[in-house]
């Protein structure tokens, strides 16, 4: 993964944290979706909640990580807000909204990992990357610290 990538995910975590939004999970999807590596989900209480989280995200991604979102959908009156940054993607639901769309339980082979698993994984220096494919192919063989399997 690459470190642009887990900069922008880390960054939008942190930006959703620090304007207070609830209930924040992420989705790891680089090894099973093409689409996103990343899906954030987070809660607010009002229109007006989640129009400021999503600015703050939107603001945060651009200062720290000079990206801006490939599209942000919903913004106003809507009770979900799509911000999608292409690798990283984030949702903004009320929170009965969110509980009736349930995209956490859309992949059921991945695990959200809630705000303690976040914290764990931002404590390392290094967010866990996958190893070159040329670097394998190269060698003949993975790092035995990688945890990949040739075939």
């Amino acid at each position: 993964m690459p470190k642009k990538i887990n900069k922008l995910f880390k960054t939008v975590v942190k930006s959703c944290q620090a304007i207070k939004a609830e209930n924040i999970a992420a989705l790891d999807l680089d090894a099973i979706e093409s689409y996103a590596d990343y899906i954030i989900i987070v809660s607010g209480n009002s229109d007006r909640q989640l129009s400021a989280i999503a600015d703050r995200v939107v603001e945060d991604a651009y200062k720290k990580c000079k990206q801006h979102p490939l599209g942000v959908e919903g913004v106003g009156n809507s009770a979900w807000v799509l911000i999608d940054f292409g690798d990283v993607v984030c949702h903004v639901f009320l929170n009965e909204v969110r509980q009736h769309y349930r995209l956490e339980d859309m992949w059921p082979q991945v695990r959200p990992m809630g705000e303690q698993d976040l914290e764990k994984l931002f404590a390392r220096k290094v967010l866990p990357a996958v190893v070159p494919e040329k670097k394998i192919l190269r060698k003949g063989r993975v790092p035995k610290k990688s945890g990949l399997k040739v075939l």
